[in-house]
């Protein structure tokens, strides 16, 4: 089962619009009767009563086929404020573990791939050597300080260098530069943290599931990117 990510004040929001569209259905449905005459007996508020099942039942259906469309439309994430990271997002991950020699490892090309719905949010993240799903994500504003922030678990499967087990990490990231760049920190129980950095491509994740078939999408998108070689 998925976890819906929505946090209280946008489940609070998306009620509130679905009991506007309802009262706008029921009301248009009542002025549609008086205007052709067709219950010429009954007043407005009589019939915009009546008709308000029908909004009601509008509206849901609506809301079914809406929880399931990818939610990347701006408008839309201002007027029912549900921040937007739906897509593909490249960056780096620098690490700050140090090997035998003391000496950090440079930065290392790391991608996103993040479906988002108004209801739902998953997050995947490929390195050249290792893949990683999210198990666990929070998005959500502050309304203090109006940040927005990515919070997700993941599994990360280890298979570089003959390992084969599973790492579990937490992410926790700030949408930065008006929604065009996603940055923060991270942890793993390896134990290891570093830091992420990551600038949106596209909005199109379809049929991408693997580190190379997402850097053939951002090298067509952003030729101006600088690629660090994985080391």
């Amino acid at each position: 089962m998925t976890p819906i990510t929505l946090n209280f004040y946008e489940l609070r929001r998306l009620i509130m619009a679905a009991c506007c569209v309802s009262v706008a259905l029921a009301l248009l449905v009542a002025a549609s009767q008086l205007l052709i005459g067709s219950q010429p007996s009954q007043s407005y508020l009589m019939l915009s009563v009546k008709a308000l099942p029908k909004g009601v039942t509008f509206s849901m259906l609506f809301l079914g086929f809406f929880s399931k469309k990818t939610w990347r439309s701006g408008r839309l994430s201002k007027l029912l404020g549900r921040p937007s990271v739906h897509g593909i997002w490249y960056g780096h991950l620098q690490t700050t573990w140090r090997d035998d020699k003391g000496e950090v490892p440079a930065p290392i090309p790391i991608v996103f791939v993040i479906r988002q719905t108004y209801f739902f949010l998953s997050v995947q993240s490929f390195t050249e050597r290792q893949p990683s799903n999210s198990t666990i994500e929070v998005l959500g504003t502050d309304e203090k300080s109006s940040d927005t922030r990515l919070a997700y678990v993941y599994e990360m499967r280890r298979l570089a260098y003959g390992e084969n087990k599973i790492t579990t990490g937490y992410g926790d990231l700030i949408l930065q530069d008006s929604g065009k760049v996603l940055a923060g920190n991270y942890w793993t129980n390896s134990p290891t943290q570093g830091q992420l950095k990551l600038s949106f491509i596209s909005d199109e994740c379809d049929g991408l599931n693997s580190f190379e078939s997402t850097m053939r999408l951002v090298m067509s998108k952003r030729s101006d990117l600088v690629v660090f070689p994985a080391s």
